[in-house]
């Protein structure tokens, strides 16, 4: 396990006190089980035209952002009022605090569908008169939840990334509520609303950008983007490269590290 955060004695802060790489990151997780997404180190790297960039918070332990929740249309924000935001790739679920939390089941129980009993994970699901069974289905009855930064940008998380579907063909809420979880101050963007999407954290500027992508091959296809895809038809042999190369650095880092505790 890498230790990605953003205290000193993470990997990246100490590759970058060494002057070996900027202190960047940033992944792409894929859905798909045939497809591993990947990672990459230092500011070498493509950015695709398409990330949208929002304001780091000075928070010294979390990759995190103040931004409102907004279903949908952009016009109807679901709870007044910044909201503290933790990205955080490690944990599996994404959570909402309480008052998000239900303003959010309140606005999807406006729609015409039909509440189903959950299951142990997931107590919120909803039934159509036909079975769900394509992330297109999803799309079809859910909106996109933007999380609206302050500077005016919006970090889309689409339906697939917050809702699954079960074997019965219902759509569940896969955002669990934070407060019954313990989390009482902020919410959690877990790895399964990053699921197709770019995120990079990048604390030479102390911004995050965020893209949703048609998948975490390359070359990145940004859906709205798809005209630039020609200017990164070498991005992935590119990031690849890079990678392996990082990751070898990143093991000899660590190996010395161990090799220090060890004489001490």
């Amino acid at each position: 396990m890498l230790g990605l955060g953003k205290g000193r004695i993470s990997i990246i802060s100490q590759l970058h006190e060494q002057g070996n790489f900027a202190n960047i990151f940033g992944h792409c997780l894929s859905s798909k089980l045939e497809d591993y997404g990947f990672m990459f180190i230092g500011e070498d790297f493509d950015y695709p035209r398409c990330l949208t960039w929002v304001p780091m918070s000075s928070d010294v332990s979390n990759y995190s952002l103040m931004a409102e929740v907004v279903y949908g249309d952009h016009e109807q924000s679901l709870l007044g009022g910044n909201q503290v935001f933790v990205l955080d790739s490690g944990a599996t679920d994404t959570y909402f605090v309480d008052p998000l939390y239900k303003k959010l089941l309140t606005k999807i129980a406006e729609m015409p569908l039909q509440k189903v009993p959950g299951n142990d994970k997931h107590s919120y699901c909803w039934e159509d008169t036909r079975r769900f069974r394509f992330i297109t289905d999803l799309r079809n009855h859910f909106s996109s939840l933007y999380l609206k930064s302050g500077n005016g940008q919006d970090l889309e998380i689409p339906p697939e990334n917050y809702l699954t579907i079960t074997k019965d063909g219902d759509a569940c809420l896969a955002i669990l509520n934070g407060s019954a979880h313990g989390l009482k101050n902020f919410n959690l963007i877990g790895a399964t609303s990053m699921q197709n999407v770019m995120v990079v954290y990048d604390n030479e500027q102390q911004k995050i950008g965020w893209a949703p992508v048609t998948g975490c091959t390359q070359p990145l296809n940004c859906p709205t983007y798809t005209e630039h895809i020609g200017t990164l038809r070498n991005y992935g042999n590119f990031a690849n490269k890079k990678f392996h190369n990082h990751l070898l650095l990143l093991v000899l880092l660590l190996l010395e590290t161990i090799n220090e505790i060890l004489l001490v």
